[in-house]
């Protein structure tokens, strides 16, 4: 960039895990290309929104973020990106004060686009994103985040081929392709050498992970090559479809008990048969009950959470009810819980007897009061035993404790005095995996003395 003063930017985003990996990427690029990042509240000479569409409420929150930046700083460029830039190009281009509508790829493109635009020129396209139909290539530039440099999550996988009759996301993000082995491998070992106590792989369609790359390449085998890194310390995966938990990923996961978390987070959206098969999944409910029983035999104290869509369109309360005694056979640690959003260009948009949005926000509200009542007795399960926790900081929860993960994903809360950042008597620092006794449960975690 040209002269001697720093232009500043500000980045917000929405959504998922693999959303917040794209935006620190643009961060780093931005940063390589003499931007300085301010935040999203200061007075910036760009306001980037990194938007998202999988739900109609996310659709409205990001509009409100670019209006919020518009009204607040009139004489800034603001640059809306993401999934829903990418699906509604043309409403956002109705929206006054948007300069810039860029996609999901390629991001390298937004870094040109906004410096053409403060040098006084008009690019070509510039609220047009590419077709996400043409991706063909995992964009290589750096994809993790972390949270309180603790856990780092690192994108391996973008697009998926799925066809979920809800679901936007394939058109969002084009077909499924993977990231090099050789990329996430030497990105995983830089950030344990930066101290990292646990890495999350994700992706938009994880399990498809190496199906588009040569050779012999699948998850389990990726999975297999971090875990053997003599620096690792834990390793989890993030979301990923029943069909695509392989036997031998199973095997990998219960093969290296010292550094793989015993954690899937298996996405059932529904626990009715009439309903899946309507949602166009690729598995049925006894497919999900036969892959947990698989899981629990072979990795003890395994946490299984999930997703779930209520209001599906021809949803009865038999097959409302018929879900919640599926959750509750399968003693889900954690359950997310959606009502249907319709979505245009989802196949579900146009579906026939749409469940009315009271009847939705009250099945919300019955399988919510289930989830917790799940939780509270996983957590239970561990009440007296001694359980390993990566500290990740203070505890939202409890004044003077601290608080972080198990391996099987449950919130402990430590009786450990801190100030700021850093424990004081027991010198423990964040990211340090030590052992602790839970003494009491609830919905959200565990207390531990």
């Amino acid at each position: 960039m040209s002269g001697t003063t720093k232009k500043r930017i500000a980045l917000a985003t929405l959504g998922c895990k693999v959303n917040y990996c794209d935006m620190e990427a643009l961060a780093t690029l931005f940063k390589k290309h003499g931007f300085e990042l301010v935040d999203f509240d200061q007075e910036a000479d760009v306001y980037v929104v990194n938007t998202c569409c999988v739900t109609s409420v996310a659709a409205s929150k990001s509009r409100q973020k670019l209006r919020k930046a518009i009204n607040e700083h009139p004489g800034a460029l603001v640059a809306a990106t993401g999934c829903y830039a990418q699906t509604a190009a043309d409403e956002l281009a109705g929206i006054p004060g948007i300069g810039i509508i860029s996609g999901v790829q390629p991001r390298a493109g937004l870094v040109e686009q906004v410096e053409a635009i403060l040098a006084g020129l008009v690019p070509e396209d510039v609220k047009q994103p590419a077709r996400a139909a043409t991706f063909r290539q995992f964009e290589e530039i750096p994809t993790s985040f972390s949270e309180g440099r603790v856990r780092a999550f690192v994108k391996i996988q973008d697009g998926c081929n799925e066809s979920c009759a809800f679901c936007i996301i394939p058109r969002a993000r084009g077909p499924s392709r993977s990231r090099r082995p050789e990329k996430v491998l030497a990105e995983v070992q830089d950030l344990m050498a930066q101290g990292f106590g646990e890495i999350v792989l994700t992706g938009i369609n994880l399990g498809s992970w190496g199906l588009d790359l040569p050779g012999e390449w699948r998850l389990a085998r990726l999975v297999e090559e971090l875990a053997r890194l003599p620096e690792m310390k834990r390793l989890r995966l993030s979301s990923i479809d029943p069909h695509q938990v392989s036997d031998e990923l199973l095997e990998v996961m219960a093969g290296h008990p010292e550094v793989m978390c015993r954690h899937l987070h298996i996405s059932a959206q529904s626990g009715c048969d009439k309903i899946l098969e309507a949602m166009r999944r690729r598995h049925s409910a006894d497919d999900f009950r036969q892959l947990v029983e698989r899981m629990r035999r072979l990795i003890p104290e395994v946490a299984v959470t999930t997703d779930i869509i209520v209001g599906f369109p021809g949803e009865t309360e038999a097959d409302f009810e018929a879900t919640c005694r599926f959750c509750r056979e399968m003693a889900f640690s954690r359950i997310n819980v959606f009502p249907f959003s319709r979505r245009k260009g989802t196949i579900a948009y146009n579906m026939p007897d749409q469940v009315p949005s009271e009847v939705k926000k009250e099945r919300v509200r019955r399988l919510m009061e289930l989830a917790d009542e799940l939780s509270l007795q996983f957590h239970e399960g561990v009440i007296g035993k001694t359980v390993n926790v990566l500290v990740e900081g203070t505890s939202d929860a409890y004044p003077g404790y601290m608080q972080g993960l198990t391996d099987n994903y449950i919130r402990v809360h430590l009786p450990v005095p801190v100030s700021g950042n850093k424990a004081l008597d027991k010198g423990i620092p964040l990211g340090q995996l030590v052992p602790a006794t839970p003494v009491s449960a609830f919905s959200f975690g565990v207390k531990a003395n």
